[in-house]
């Protein structure tokens, strides 16, 4: 997506910072972009993103920060493009990118999600 149309600029996590999706989870990803309005996390393509609106934690390796229950919809979850070169004759295990729009947040949703972006 155009960053000249987001509300928020996204930001690159420091560190390996993951999404949980659902409860109990149904999919986790590395977050390769967040921001008070969504974020962006990359996957296997053989996990469906079958819900339109859903949970989302945020966890950071180490045991660092964690956000749990956001409320938040399906923007995209598109297929990555294989590298030039590299033939894949079985689709099962292509990365795909799921970007997501936070809901209403409360309050302390908030100020949690701002520590992760680092505002």
């Amino acid at each position: 997506m155009n960053s000249d149309f987001r509300k928020w600029p996204r930001k690159h996590p420091k560190g390996m910072i993951f999404a949980v999706i659902g409860e109990p989870p149904i999919l986790v990803g590395e977050i390769i972009d967040i921001s008070p309005g969504g974020l962006a996390f990359r996957h296997f393509s053989d996990s469906v993103v079958d819900q339109q609106e859903f949970t989302v934690g945020i966890i950071q390796s180490g045991g660092g920060l964690r956000v749990s229950d956001l409320p938040c919809r399906k923007v995209y979850d598109l297929l990555e493009p294989l590298p030039e070169g590299y033939l894949n004759f079985n689709n099962t295990f292509r990365m795909k990118c799921c970007g997501q729009a936070f809901g209403r947040l409360t309050d302390e949703e908030a100020v949690k999600l701002n520590r992760v972006i680092g505002g």
